[in-house]
């Protein structure tokens, strides 16, 4: 049976705009504020948590369980529209893999809620498609909310650093691919190893060559093109289409 007017007011003015509806809203309406999409108000969002350690998982259920506006699915669940949230301690390489592996998943949205994102962490994370990054220290009820609310409408609410890489990515994509000649066929593949967040350790060693010569070559690659440091580096490649 469908919910009556009242039933379904919270749940509308939560999914709009993440916070409770007043006492004396109106009724329900078929569409939202303008560019909003709203879900139908009987159904709501379907929530998965990934979390670490049982303690963040309870947690992270404790926070978003009790709005209407969302519905907590078990982790073997997925359905299109699913907001995943992962909790991670930080952007390890287990991370990351877990990440890229959930954006594969059709109409699946992610958020991340996580310790600290590091410079070296901005071009790996945008590369795996997520709609929110969320610092633990900022993880309150409401700021959870919001980023789930976002992720829903395929909305992105991204630190401003995240947002200006993915901005250059996005625009120049739109101008129709790279110009190859820029990078060589070995710079592209030291960036792309550093876009999912190696070191450069890692990265001398997946390539079979020494640390030095990993240096030289991102060396050789800021100094030709302008650009101040490895993450540069790897955000002009993503610009534009490298990898």
């Amino acid at each position: 049976m469908r919910p009556s007017a009242s039933d379904m007011t919270t749940p509308r003015r939560m999914y709009e705009t993440g916070e409770p509806a007043a006492s004396n809203e109106a009724g329900p309406t078929k569409t939202g504020r303008v560019g909003v999409p709203v879900l139908p108000l009987w159904e709501p969002i379907p929530v998965r948590i990934e979390a670490p350690d049982p303690l963040s998982q309870a947690g992270a259920v404790a926070q978003l369980g009790r709005h209407n506006a969302i519905e907590l699915i078990d982790n073997h669940s997925t359905r299109s529209g699913t907001v995943v949230v992962v909790l991670a301690d930080g952007v390890r390489e287990t991370t990351l893999v877990r990440l890229r592996s959930l954006v594969r998943t059709d109409g699946v949205r992610l958020v991340l809620v996580v310790d600290e994102v590091r410079d070296e962490h901005h071009a790996a994370l945008i590369a795996c498609g997520l709609h929110a990054v969320v610092l633990r220290s900022e993880a309150t009820e409401g700021r959870l909310l919001r980023a789930v609310l976002a992720a829903a409408r395929d909305k992105n609410d991204l630190p401003a650093d995240l947002r200006g890489i993915q901005a250059g990515r996005v625009s120049t994509c739109d101008q129709g691919g790279p110009a190859r000649s820029l990078l060589t066929g070995r710079e592209v593949e030291v960036l792309s190893l550093f876009a999912e967040g190696m070191s450069t350790l890692d990265v001398a060693a997946g390539l079979g060559c020494s640390e030095r010569t990993v240096k030289n070559i991102l060396r050789a690659v800021t100094t030709r093109l302008g650009l101040r440091n490895r993450v540069q580096a790897v955000s002009f490649a993503l610009r534009h289409g490298y990898i």
